[in-house]
């Protein structure tokens, strides 16, 4: 899963979090698939560490992307 990877890249902690109801480990293929998030489900991301905002910069690129799939 390429978002996953992308994440691991980074020395800070990544969250997801769908909603109120449920926030889950960035780095972490099984939890990221919990979120059973499908196209136009809204996330919201959060990262704490030394390279916080080069990881959330990333992630949101790679999102707004398509996960250059398209």
């Amino acid at each position: 899963m390429r978002f996953v990877e992308l994440a691991n890249r980074h020395a800070s902690s990544i969250e997801i979090s769908k909603g109120d109801s449920l926030t889950v480990d960035g780095k972490s293929i099984m939890s990221v698939m919990r979120l059973a998030a499908t196209k136009g489900t809204v996330l919201t991301l959060s990262a704490e560490g030394d390279d916080a905002q080069k990881a959330i910069d990333a992630l949101a690129s790679l999102i707004a992307s398509g996960f250059d799939e398209d």
